[in-house]
């Protein structure tokens, strides 16, 4: 992997996207990670972190399931 492919970039919202372009297949590959997890939670919100684990993948009252997914396919 060569170091001068990757990008970072820092959002208004101080979300930081790292950017690695790799040629070879027509492909994209998508990963969020947070820099949190029950390492940091405190008393009174602990199960915070495997919640919202859950709400990725399994949806909320709000979103179903498969939104996560459907908003990142809608944009390309």
């Amino acid at each position: 992997m060569l170091l001068h492919n990757i990008n970072e970039y820092k959002l208004q919202n101080g979300l930081k996207l790292i950017c690695l372009k790799k040629n070879g297949a027509p492909i994209v590959s998508v990963q969020v990670w947070y820099k949190t997890g029950s390492i940091n939670e405190q008393d009174g919100i602990r199960g915070i972190s495997h919640v919202l684990e859950h709400m990725m993948f399994r949806g909320s009252q709000q979103f179903k399931s498969e939104e996560h997914a459907n908003r990142i396919n809608s944009i390309g």
